[in-house]
């Protein structure tokens, strides 16, 4: 998380899998894991301490899409209405707030 590479989170909102609290659940898991602005490390070398910023990554939500799956009984499984996973959102990013909705 802090080699300095740019990186994001993707998760598909699959309804019967995710719902508002697991999406919530998994922001304050992540919260946890890369909440913190700043990294101390030991220069192996020299044995100095360096502080390193982390930059929190972007979490990026697309809401699922039925047909093709690899599973088939998801095929017919009906996506959320952008209205409820706007909901979901509001609520989540009050733990996680770098979480982004990519639209089709």
């Amino acid at each position: 998380l802090d080699s300095g590479i740019p990186f994001e989170l993707r998760t598909t909102v699959v309804p019967g899998i995710h719902d508002q609290t697991v999406l919530r659940e998994m922001g304050q898991q992540l919260a946890k894991l890369i909440g913190v602005n700043q990294v101390n490390r030991v220069n192996r070398a020299s044995g100095s301490s360096e502080v390193t910023r982390v930059l929190k990554p972007t979490w990026y939500w697309q809401n699922f899409q039925p047909g093709h799956c690899l599973d088939p009984q998801f095929d017919n499984h009906k996506p959320y209405s952008a209205a409820v996973l706007d909901d979901f959102l509001k609520t989540v990013k009050r733990c996680y707030s770098q979480i982004e909705l990519r639209k089709y």
